[in-house]
């Protein structure tokens, strides 16, 4: 080392030449690394721009395939208070339809015809991925199989078991053995969940709705378009229904560059895992009969327990909300928060609402390997359902915050964290990447082959993104040259 030093603190006229040659090298190096990143930043915009065409593309198409009766559902300026509200809002003002429980906006599937539904499925294989495409397939043909379960569910072991218990808080009606109808295979017992607000009346016992109501739910699943595809500078996409909200932002700036914004995300399963069908000859040829074992959005929750059990047994405990910060009432026990999430389903989401709750800020350099493993996957969930192009943007987001240690704030609730089908809550946020996600048996029917938490809704928010007002954010980045695309409001 100290040979180096003289070397370098009084070089030759050869050595000179050396490490000017060598300093030259390094810049050319330089040059060429900036070049080719520059170049690789190119091709992600020309792809951000194609994709964005064909999604443009593929809504014209279905715009002129729609009668002109219809257009006024389908078509809405961008600036319309229907690109972000639902058409009720008593329990969750923008996303209700993710609950079902009204009607969300758009022109639903059930007035298309089959043009229009070839147009609407090509603009949705369109906009999504792949995966993401069959992901929206699989959540809305769970309405049938949710309809065939209620259609044969048991009414009453709840309000029995309330009556004979009042004091039980038990995980499950499951722990109820007495009540069940001694062959286990058929019985079904209906689980109810928190009422909507303003009641927020915790209520275990409900009338399931049945297969007419789940058909009815599944032609509701509807389409709105905002503003004018590929000719307006903003404009989006917003398809919605029962577990399902997609909203797609298109931008254009005065050079022509695109920007796609893939939030607000919701997919939601019931059930997550088909249970036992119950295999008598006049349900042999039911879905149900047909999918039974299978499973969907499990994953998520195997990652964000797994992520949960890395970390050390003090940030479990710190992070934990425990069941008696929740509304409590006979004879199931609510370890998880109500249905309707703690922020995410806002409008504009509230990064002081967790603070009401138990939580911990983490520091990305102390994770070890496996949970930061069991971190990306959770995230990745909800990034794959879009188009490569744009969830690379929110996976080269996540990368960069990990690796420059941003914090990351985490609050959980729920069962044991080894047993899969255990009720579960997580709040993952890092850089304004929100995921929040419920595992429970809120609005289920429940048997004993399947998971007592057997029920999911997931939430992926940007919080740098301002959904309900993109325009002034775009001033800004404009106005200050922003080359990222997203600009904090925190």
């Amino acid at each position: 080392m100290k040979r180096l030093n003289l070397y370098l603190s009084n070089p030759s006229k050869k050595r000179r030449r050396h490490l000017t040659a060598a300093g030259s090298l390094l810049t050319l190096g330089i040059a060429k690394l900036v070049l080719a990143t520059g170049v690789e930043a190119s091709k992600e915009q020309a792809n951000l721009n194609r994709y964005s065409e064909k999604v443009a593309e593929a809504a014209q198409q279905l715009i002129e395939l729609t009668p002109t009766s219809q257009l006024n559902q389908l078509k809405e300026s961008f600036n319309s208070p229907k690109r972000t509200s639902g058409r009720e809002t008593q329990a969750t003002p923008s996303f209700c339809g993710v609950l079902a429980w009204c009607k969300p906006q758009g022109l639903p599937q059930g007035a298309m015809n089959h043009e229009q539904l070839s147009g609407l499925h090509r603009l949705l294989r369109a906009a999504l991925s792949s995966g993401g495409y069959q992901s929206l397939l699989s959540v809305m043909n769970r309405q049938r199989i949710i309809g065939e379960m209620e259609n044969i569910s048991e009414k009453t072991s709840v309000a029995t078991a309330a009556k004979l218990y009042p004091s039980a808080q038990a995980e499950s009606i499951q722990s109820f053995p007495s009540l069940a109808d001694p062959n286990q295979r058929n019985w079904y017992p209906s689980v109810g969940g928190m009422t909507t607000p303003p009641n927020s009346k915790l209520e275990w016992t409900w009338q399931p709705p049945g297969f007419t109501t789940r058909r009815e739910q599944f032609e509701d699943y509807s389409l709105l378009i905002s503003g004018n595809p590929g000719k307006d500078k903003l404009w989006g996409l917003r398809f919605e229904g029962h577990h399902i909200t997609i909203n797609l932002t298109f931008e254009k700036n005065r050079n022509g560059i695109t920007k796609v914004y893939g939030s607000p995300l919701f997919l939601g399963a019931f059930p997550m895992v088909v249970p036992t069908s119950p295999s008598k000859e006049s349900f042999k040829n039911t879905q149900w009969e047909w999918t039974q074992g299978q499973s969907l959005l499990l994953g998520v929750t195997e990652s964000l327990k797994g992520f949960t059990l890395s970390l050390p047994e003090k940030h479990q405990i710190d992070s934990k909300i425990l069941p008696e910060r929740f509304k409590q009432a006979a004879p199931l026990l609510a370890d998880t928060p109500p249905p309707f999430l703690i922020s995410a389903l806002g409008a504009k989401p509230s990064q002081k609402a967790i603070k009401n709750y138990p939580y911990i800020d983490l520091n990305p350099k102390n994770l070890s390997d496996t949970a930061t493993w069991h971190l990306q996957q959770a995230f990745e969930v909800y990034f794959s359902p879009m188009r490569f192009d744009v969830a690379n943007q929110y996976r080269q987001r996540l990368r960069d915050a990990l690796a420059a240690n941003k914090r990351i704030r985490f609050s959980w609730s729920g069962g044991e964290l080894e047993d899969i089908g255990s009720h579960h809550y997580s709040y993952l946020e890092i850089d304004g990447l929100l995921l929040e996600l419920l595992q429970s048996n809120q609005f289920s029917a429940q048997h004993d082959s399947a998971p007592s938490g057997n029920h999911v809704h997931g939430m992926l928010r940007d919080l740098k993104f301002d959904w309900q007002r993109p325009n002034p954010m775009s001033q800004h980045h404009q106005k200050h040259n922003h080359g990222n695309m997203y600009h904090s409001h925190d």
